[in-house]
């Protein structure tokens, strides 16, 4: 069961530097893998310029991705799915105006107790031969969560150099699919890891499925595999 933990932020630009940002939450316990937390700053006398940030002290602590939604939130998904449980010890940060120094507070702590990886919004799929006949092609996870701006980064692992791997949308949708925008890219050196990804930006709020299908050589349809997206809207703060 997904649960939204929002943290309320509050700034007080009298107190001593380091202390400036409060938190009424000092301690987040993340429980299950698609647990998602928001950062909210609850002041509302802010200038426009005024944006929050978060740092973790070991890159994006239990999390795939951390993402300032509008200058007032910071959105952090995908559980890493750390085993045994680990604590991250994380900083906020408020810049009042970009010629200032930043105010800041913490160390605060995101604790997450969730031993199972979900990678949403960042999807692997790895494709494996078979000696003769189709091969399977499997994707994690399987349902991907999306908020409406989010940037998603497909990982095709183990697609031989010489065959070609797309992603195929319903026929009553775009050529795009959900996404506004997208790219591809292959690694330098044996062609085996590629990159695919693009913004979800819906017009519809249902959620759908996609296609992966992989072509050899010669044209041949060698695996296929038809995921889900799940689409959970506008982002807090939009």
């Amino acid at each position: 069961m997904a649960t939204q933990i929002t943290v309320q932020v509050t700034y007080d630009p009298t107190a001593q530097p380091g202390q400036q940002l409060t938190v009424d939450t000092p301690t987040v316990t993340l429980e299950f893998p698609d647990d998602w937390v928001e950062w909210t700053l609850n002041s509302t006398s802010l200038p426009s310029t005024a944006f929050l940030m978060v740092r973790f002290d070991q890159h994006f602590g239990p999390f795939q991705v951390v993402r300032a939604t509008a200058p007032h939130f910071v959105v952090a998904k995908g559980n890493k799915g750390d085993n045994p449980s680990v604590s991250y010890a994380y900083t906020l940060y408020l810049m009042t105006d970009p010629s200032g120094n930043l105010a800041s507070g913490g160390p605060f702590t995101v604790e997450n107790q969730c031993t199972t990886r979900f990678q949403s919004p960042w999807a692997t799929v790895t494709y494996a031969p078979a000696p003769s006949g189709p091969g399977t092609v499997s994707v994690d996870p399987p349902t991907l969560l999306l908020h409406e701006g989010d940037t998603v980064l497909v990982q095709l692992v183990d697609v031989p150099d010489d065959h070609v791997a797309a992603f195929w949308f319903p026929v009553d949708s775009s050529l795009q699919g959900p996404f506004s925008s997208n790219f591809g890219t292959r690694k330098d050196g044996t062609g085996t890891v590629r990159l695919a990804g693009g913004t979800f930006g819906p017009s519809t709020s249902a959620s759908t499925s996609y296609g992966v299908r992989i072509w050899n050589a010669e044209g041949v349809l060698v695996a296929s595999h038809d995921p889900s997206i799940d689409n959970l809207g506008r982002p807090p703060g939009t």
